[in-house]
């Protein structure tokens, strides 16, 4: 399980590299998802793993240049 915990949080920064997450936010904030960068994205689908991959595959199409 843990190796699919950081082989997901590798994948969430990528792909959140990829679509450009967080290039227009200045400062993240908790409250605005969408502002998160992808390190953040990566720690917290690390951390909590079973509610925020889904969560950001939930958001993902909002992440997208955000």
């Amino acid at each position: 399980m843990a190796v699919l915990t950081v082989v997901s949080a590798i994948a969430v920064y990528f792909n959140a590299t990829t679509t450009g997450a967080g290039t227009r936010a200045k400062t993240e904030r908790l409250r605005d998802v969408e502002t998160w960068k992808p390190a953040s994205w990566a720690v917290w689908v690390f951390l909590f793993w079973p509610f925020f991959l889904p969560y950001y595959i939930w958001k993902r199409a909002a992440v997208r240049g955000a």
